[in-house]
């Protein structure tokens, strides 16, 4: 539910100009046509352009600067497959061009080929002092494919260069976010949000930061800001409907999750914020159904099911709720969380042996998580049955304690 600025299953966002614009970038006018090529492309006469460039690349097919702005041309059109081979052509044609390098960097992400549009924006940043605008792309993409790292060096190198950027504390909240540090995100946000007070990304986070740390009342104030700079959004009415059913101030909750249910009744997070609300109220049985139908637009989310499997075990139904824990599981497969209450319902049915067998594959899959071990070792005594095994698990919670690692 977190909203973002990332843009990994969106195409990348392009300046709606040719290259030359606010750059450096020689333009040969007297080549015949691309005065007014470039002139059309300006002027957003798309077909005109295009043609244009295309005029010019049957004679010249490794003209530079017809290749690069048709590149970004088409780049704007979201037709990346034909953006990339002239993109290609003008990075070749250039190879020290760092906005050639940028628009094929755009280029091959917006194609999803995360490996060689990394390489490309690596490539344009060592080219000169990088703009603000190659940072901000560029800190985005890292932090799309989950280099944290990296994409924190960029967006602080953006911030010592223009110290009141709103993209640049955005982006340093979203790394400290990703890395667990919700202070340091919060903080962030209301950076951001200094700078830009309308900034509806900054204020939707920062909404979600301080209602995960309960801190609700300072969450609805931020989440009825934003819900004023974009009336329209379903997310925005949504989760300020969760947080004030955690409030008990239901009558509104309800009203706003039934406007985003008018808006949006397919969306996945309108039935999860109605389930919030059917729960402050009391009524169960709604926010089951509403959790349900959750999971029914959303089958792949692990939380959806994990909340649908807990309440229908709750209810008595372990069948349907085994069947959640174990679609939440094959939704994916690496998460402790569906093993570990597959596990749990198989000890409470007595099938120890079936039980034993998850908790090992958990601890053998986790060895060199100290907090799975951790939590492996808690849980695998309540079925072995061997002396030696249960010492051996009351050991590793010793040593997790003892370093400091763990609390208790």
């Amino acid at each position: 539910m977190m909203a973002s600025r990332r843009c990994s299953a969106k195409r990348p966002k392009v300046q709606k100009t040719t290259p030359t614009k606010g750059r450096n970038v020689p333009t040969p006018v007297h080549l015949p046509g691309l005065r007014e090529a470039i002139a059309s492309h300006e002027a957003g006469r798309h077909d005109e352009a295009r043609a244009g460039y295309l005029q010019i690349l049957r004679s010249q097919p490794d003209q530079f600067e017809a290749n690069l702005f048709l590149g970004t041309l088409y780049l704007e059109k979201g037709q990346a497959d034909k953006a990339i081979p002239h993109l290609a052509l003008a990075v070749r044609g250039r190879l020290n061009h760092q906005t050639a390098w940028h628009y094929y960097a755009l280029g091959l992400e917006q194609a999803r080929r995360p490996d060689e549009a990394g390489s490309a924006f690596e490539a344009a940043l060592q080219l000169g002092a990088p703009s603000q605008v190659l940072l901000i792309q560029a800190g985005r993409f890292f932090l799309s494919v989950s280099q944290l790292e990296r994409a924190g060096e960029l967006y602080q190198q953006l911030i010592e260069i223009e110290p009141h950027s709103a993209d640049a504390h955005h982006g340093l909240a979203e790394v400290a976010r990703l890395k667990g540090d919700v202070a340091q995100a919060i903080e962030h946000f209301e950076h951001a949000m200094a700078i830009d007070p309308d900034s509806f990304p900054s204020l939707m986070n920062l909404g979600l930061l301080l209602n995960q740390e309960g801190r609700l009342v300072e969450a609805i104030d931020v989440l009825r800001r934003a819900a004023a700079v974009s009336p329209s959004s379903v997310e925005a009415k949504g989760i300020l409907a969760s947080c004030l059913a955690r409030m008990d101030q239901t009558k509104e909750a309800m009203e706003l999750a039934s406007l985003a249910f008018a808006r949006a009744p397919n969306h996945p997070m309108v039935h999860e914020c109605l389930a919030h609300v059917y729960e402050a109220q009391g009524n169960t049985t709604q926010a089951l159904h509403s959790w349900a139908e959750a999971v029914r637009q959303r089958p792949d989310s692990v939380r959806y099911r994990m909340t649908l499997g807990r309440y229908l075990l709750k209810a008595d139904y372990r069948e349907q709720a085994k069947e959640q824990f174990e679609g939440a599981r094959l939704a994916s497969p690496l998460d402790i969380e569906p093993a570990m209450a597959l596990a749990q319902m198989d000890e409470q049915a007595d099938l120890i042996e079936s039980a034993r067998a998850t908790y090992r594959n958990l601890a053998d899959r986790s060895k060199d998580s100290a907090l799975w071990n951790l939590r492996q070792a808690c849980a695998i005594p309540t079925v072995l049955r061997d002396e030696d095994e249960i010492d051996a698990c009351r050991s590793v919670i010793r040593d997790r304690l003892a370093d400091g690692r763990e609390s208790g």
